[in-house]
């Protein structure tokens, strides 16, 4: 390899493309719903996203992006998570692959089991690149 030569870099991916996709999801299925990106570091594990729903209950989303079957869940992410597991608080997580990607909604009473195990943890709902947000906004809204 020549010195001069670039060093390329692999991209990770990024949570940006996920909220992306899931704020379309909302917009089209739940008109009424309202939402707010959190980007907190004054309290370690609090989730990315919180979610209102057209009852006024309010859902808790931790959105992650995985490239095979390992999620980067951070232990503070885990307890809070853990802590918080008779709400409505949720892991959210997105796998691209080479031929599209596919979306993983876990409960937060699976967030042990989620990092251990990754996404071989069965998943609450689940849906391929042709994105039924439907299904898990639905499944986000359900009583716990």
């Amino acid at each position: 390899m020549d010195i001069l030569e670039p060093v390329k870099k692999t991209r990770k991916p990024r949570e940006a493309s996920l909220w992306q996709a899931f704020k379309a999801g909302i917009i089209k299925h739940q008109p009424r719903w309202a939402y707010t990106r959190v980007e907190s570091r004054a309290t370690l594990g609090f989730p990315d996203l919180v979610l209102m729903d057209d009852q006024g209950l309010f859902h808790l989303v931790e959105m992650k992006v995985a490239k095979k079957n390992k999620v980067e869940i951070s232990p503070h992410q885990v307890a809070f998570a853990s802590k918080h597991k008779r709400g409505s608080c949720w892991i959210l997580v997105q796998r691209k692959e080479d031929n599209g990607r596919e979306i993983f909604l876990y409960h937060a009473s699976q967030a042990v089991d989620l990092r251990m195990d990754g996404l071989t943890t069965e998943p609450m709902a689940y849906t391929n690149q042709t994105g039924d947000w439907e299904n898990i906004l639905n499944t986000i809204a359900m009583p716990v």
